[in-house]
């Protein structure tokens, strides 16, 4: 019976899959996305804006209360359309017509933020159902946006990727190893969509297709590193969270199961021990960051197009004279944009030599990511995401300098 119930409480939390005919893939990344002076104007206009407050802008709407007479109305905004126009997420498209966003000010403590979805938090708290039949718990109701997406505007303990894409190829030295930057973390779920005689296509689009509710079955957990001058972009229904230190979701590693074969080569256990700056004090990885999601209809607070603080009003002004055709704050066009190279990482094998015999084990590690909230945001009971990793890899993943990768879940 409460499997029953528990299907129908997972039914109700989530929405209609998307029906984009293009599946769009969970993330997306690009790097040299701002030119260095509009760059430097966007990171001003963070400082001026001097709070972490959300908000939330219709870009259908006209601006009737000062001399422009469209959006953007600040340095923020006009980094933030140039973009998504950028990616022909325009004006036109009625699913994105509405923008939240808000910003992170460079902070001398960073802090790791627990796995969640974005979701519309007051539709959530309005639209609140039992967890179990007659139980007094309740969880919300998750509506998410389209897309959300995190412009790294600056990141203190790393150097933006140049117009050369050698510079992902220089990650693996000590020196950039031991520079970690805080990644941010994004997990790849099984869609509830089920169907046992579909084709291996037709499921593969399925896992694609991501859900708001409660979390899933887990398929891999990718590592976006936080570099400076880069744009990640995921799907609005993602899971995702940050890690400061790198290492500091891992509690645990275990052997795995031990094979032997003949051989008389000498070979090498490789190790998984973390480096100095990934397991301890996350250093001076002081980041300045722009957030913000696409919604086809906006949350319901804060109220759409509110009032800017007059700090970054007069920013605005004396960055680009007012003018919504000012390119100062503007991105550079797609075509000079970097693809970020993005790599699953396969299960690593560790040998060592013992005589004439060779010792091939899995070393693994738990990986546990506190969930966000209590029941109602959660969604759920559990109270973290869970996942058995290889050891090696997901160091490699969670402490590279550059290059995004993803670590398989062992035991979906």
């Amino acid at each position: 019976m409460n499997t029953l119930i528990n299907l129908i409480v997972t039914t109700m939390l989530a929405s209609s899959p998307s029906s984009s005919p293009s599946e769009p893939p969970l993330l997306q990344c690009w790097d040299n996305i701002f030119a260095p002076e509009s760059l430097a104007n966007v990171l001003s206009g963070i400082e001026a804006r001097k709070h972490s407050f959300t908000s939330v802008i219709d870009r259908h709407k006209k601006i009737t209360s000062s001399s422009a007479t469209t959006l953007p109305r600040s340095t923020i905004e006009s980094a933030i359309l140039s973009v998504l126009s950028q990616l022909d997420d325009d004006d036109d498209n009625a699913s994105s017509r509405y923008v939240e966003y808000w910003v992170r000010n460079p902070s001398p403590r960073p802090r790791s933020l627990d796995a969640h979805r974005d979701i519309d938090e007051g539709y959530c708290k309005k639209h609140a159902i039992p967890i179990h039949l007659g139980s007094d718990v309740k969880v919300g109701k998750q509506r998410c946006p389209k897309n959300g997406h995190v412009f790294y505007v600056n990141v203190s303990s790393s150097s933006s990727v140049s117009s050369s894409s050698s510079d992902y190829d220089t990650e693996n030295n000590d020196a950039n190893r031991n520079r970690c930057c805080s990644p941010t973390l994004v997990w790849d779920e099984v869609s509830t969509v089920s169907g046992t005689t579909a084709t291996a296509a037709v499921r593969r689009r399925r896992r694609q297709q991501l859900q708001p509710g409660p979390p899933r079955r887990l398929e891999s957990v990718w590592s976006v590193p936080s570099v400076t001058n880069r744009l990640l972009r995921f799907d609005g229904c993602a899971l995702h969270a940050v890690a400061c230190p790198p290492l500091s979701f891992l509690k645990g590693r275990s052997d795995g199961e031990t094979t032997t074969t003949t051989t008389t080569t000498p070979l090498v256990l490789p190790t998984a021990t973390p480096t100095t700056a990934a397991k301890g004090n996350a250093g001076d990885s002081r980041r300045a960051v722009i957030l913000f999601n696409t919604w086809d209809e906006p949350p319901m607070y804060p109220p759409v197009d509110g009032d800017l603080s007059l700090g970054e009003t007069m920013h605005y002004y004396e960055v680009g004279k007012g003018k919504s055709s000012s390119s100062s704050s503007c991105c550079r066009d797609i075509s000079l944009w970097l693809p970020t190279p993005k790599t699953l990482l396969g299960k690593s094998e560790g040998q060592y030599n013992d005589g004439k015999k060779v010792t091939t084990k899995t070393t693994t590690s738990l990986l546990s990511v506190p969930l966000l909230g209590g029941h109602s945001r959660r969604g759920c009971e559990e109270e973290s995401l869970d996942m058995v990793v290889d050891s090696v890899q997901v160091e490699k993943a969670f402490t590279s300098k550059c290059r995004i990768h993803g670590v398989k879940n062992l035991k979906p």
